[in-house]
């Protein structure tokens, strides 16, 4: 078993939305995706991580962090999904969030 830490984030600058942290689990063969959706047109804006493979000898520490500043102001939804080797995609987490201005949170 590898003892892991995996952190992903979704971030407006330097300020962060929503973040979250797997630590010691064992992730080998497990692929991660990590997407924001216009709640509007349930468009993907941005991906980070699909069909990435987990390997703790590459990588035993890694993010996957997606930066909606250059995203217009507007409602997004969030999903956080995984993959594991006996099974499909499955959904850990999803929510909500809102850019009033390209720089401010609302």
């Amino acid at each position: 078993m590898s003892a892991v830490r995996k952190d992903y984030a979704i971030r407006q600058g330097l300020d962060f939305i929503r973040s979250w942290r797997i630590e010691d689990a064992d992730l080998t063969g497990w692929d991660f995706r990590f997407s924001v959706y216009d709640v509007n047109a349930s468009d993907i804006v941005k991906t980070v991580g699909d069909g990435i493979t987990f390997n703790p000898i590459i990588a035993p520490e890694w993010s996957l962090v997606i930066d909606t500043t250059s995203l217009p102001p507007g409602s997004y939804r969030y999903t956080h999904d995984y993959n594991h080797p006996d099974g499909g995609w499955t959904e850990v987490s999803t929510g909500e969030f809102r850019i009033t201005d390209p720089k401010v949170l609302a």
